[in-house]
């Protein structure tokens, strides 16, 4: 906090959600300049046909902003273009701001993981500064504001299995700000947990109810156990979470499905490493 903010004398940000201010937008920019930069330096040759400079300029004119390519594509000078670039930037609303950051991150793939890991990094450190409700997971932007909910999704997606595969889809889908899809990232969410079950027991057909019944992992003690099995019965039974993700007329808040995300990503992490026996005694004793 600043000292201007600390003594009253400013305000402090409110959360910007579903507004962008000019602070906000400037310091995106900076952020892509930066690696606008970096591959300048990187590109020797600005006026062949395979410069990387030019070649980026190119792909955001052509791919992002949807423009005739031969307009970038007779400007020699790498400076003009990148003005090409900004002017359109700052006539972007602000939820394409951020489409634009995610098209950016994306593109950094062929540069390699350290870069493109330094340009999220740099582009977190702003959005977090000037209270953006959005943080980059992975390469993804999705409305996660707290440090800790975007660890345990991070972590959830370390490994390259199926669970992974299902948290990566619900995070899609909630960051997905055109077309709500809270409904179906609430399901992936679940799907996550049914698998990672599935994983570690060795068994198609395991459930989540045996896995928290003959857990090593859980809290050894009836109540903390019931209380995960509670949430398991809210997502899986008729009354539950699942006959809403099918009754088209129940709306679901996009809250919600953030919350699911979250806590199913943290059970995962869970018993991510855990091998179940299910032939094990039950806490009561029983098989």
């Amino acid at each position: 906090m600043s000292f201007a903010t600390r003594h009253g004398f400013a305000m402090e940000k409110p959360l910007q959600l579903t507004i962008m201010d000019d602070d906000l937008r400037h310091s995106i920019w900076n952020e892509l300049d930066d690696f606008f930069k970096e591959i300048e330096e990187l590109s020797k040759e600005y006026y062949s046909e395979q410069g990387t400079f030019r070649t980026v300029m190119e792909v955001c004119w052509r791919d992002f902003f949807k423009q005739p390519v031969h307009m970038i594509d007779r400007v020699i000078y790498p400076i003009y273009k990148k003005e090409m670039i900004r002017d359109k930037y700052y006539n972007l609303p602000w939820y394409e701001v951020y489409s634009f950051l995610e098209f950016i991150a994306g593109l950094l793939s062929m540069f390699g993981d350290k870069r493109k890991a330094a340009f999220i990094e740099g582009c977190n450190y702003v959005l977090k500064r000037e209270n953006s409700a959005y943080r980059f997971i992975n390469d993804v932007l999705a409305p996660i504001t707290s440090g800790l909910e975007i660890k345990s999704i991070e972590e959830s997606l370390i490994n390259e299995d199926e669970a992974a595969t299902h948290i990566s889809s619900a995070l899609t889908m909630l960051a997905n700000k055109k077309n709500d899809q809270s409904r179906e990232s609430i399901a992936q969410s679940i799907s996550a947990v049914e698998a990672k079950a599935k994983k570690v027991t060795g068994n198609k057909n395991a459930t989540l109810s045996e896995l928290c019944q003959k857990s090593k992992i859980l809290p050894n003690h009836p109540q903390a156990r019931q209380a995960l099995l509670n949430l398991y019965n809210y997502t899986s039974g008729e009354e539950g979470i699942r006959h809403a993700l099918t009754d088209k007329s129940q709306p679901i808040n996009p809250a919600w499905a953030r919350f699911m995300l979250v806590t199913c990503s943290a059970f995962v992490n869970l018993i991510g490493s855990e091998s179940v026996d299910l032939n094990q005694p039950t806490l009561t004793g029983e098989k």
